[in-house]
């Protein structure tokens, strides 16, 4: 008896200690790029850069990974805990919110943070979808601002899919506006009372836009364009 119990210790010994290092075992180096995690109430797709070009436009680069908020925020890109921290007010869970999800969205991360109705809606994961919108926004990284706008959905009642996208509050940037109805005619959602509700509500963008280039390389960049006739 005394045996078998040691042998049903050594076992579990050896089972929790197999957790452990499975749990934590760091991701490699090519696996940090691009990965969706989940915190808290969060929906996280992360698509990091290695390195940022100088504000002043002198070509010269700065450490990799860092970038200037326009709060004057030096932050490293792919903190996400700093990003969390830095954007609490707009990410973090709130009943009394007249959208039901909002969205931050950089060249670098797209969290969504659902604000209520967590019981009776989700949206549906789409990491490819994000790291697009991601790369779109990375073409527009030629200023240092921070922009919000409101978009307001109506869902089919029957398939809970999109039937109509109506702009309410633009963030007056033409492209950015454009992507983000682009946006959310992708989105999917889930009901898990099998019941379509609600079948109108607003989802509310935050951008983050950072000057990556220098001055020279975005006239030659606008110089190009022209030449293409684009």
């Amino acid at each position: 008896m005394r045996k078998h119990r040691l042998f049903i210790v050594f076992w579990l010994l050896q089972f929790f200690i197999f957790n452990i290092f499975c749990v934590t075992k760091p991701l490699k180096k090519d696996e940090k790029n691009q990965i969706e995690i989940t915190k808290g109430n969060y929906a996280i797709t992360n698509k990091l850069d290695e390195q940022i070009t100088d504000q002043k436009g002198d070509g010269k680069e700065e450490s990799p990974g860092k970038k200037i908020d326009k709060r004057g925020s030096d932050i490293k890109s792919d903190d996400i805990e700093q990003i969390l921290k830095i954007n609490a007010d707009f990410l973090s869970a709130d009943d009394n919110a007249s959208e039901v999800f909002r969205v931050l969205i950089s060249s670098n991360h797209y969290i969504v943070s659902q604000m209520k109705f967590g019981n009776i809606i989700a949206r549906v994961k789409d990491t490819g979808g994000d790291e697009y919108i991601i790369d779109e926004i990375k073409r527009l990284d030629k200023i240092n601002e921070i922009r919000e706008g409101l978009i307001s959905i109506w869902l089919f009642p029957d398939s809970g899919s999109i039937m109509k996208v109506r702009p309410q509050r633009p963030t007056y940037i033409v492209e950015v506006d454009k992507l983000l109805t682009d946006d959310v005619q992708r989105w999917n959602f889930n009901f898990p009372k099998k019941i379509v509700q609600p079948t109108k509500f607003d989802i509310k963008y935050r951008v983050v836009l950072r000057k990556t280039q220098s001055d020279d390389q975005i006239i030659k960049e606008v110089q190009k364009r022209l030449r293409d006739g684009q």
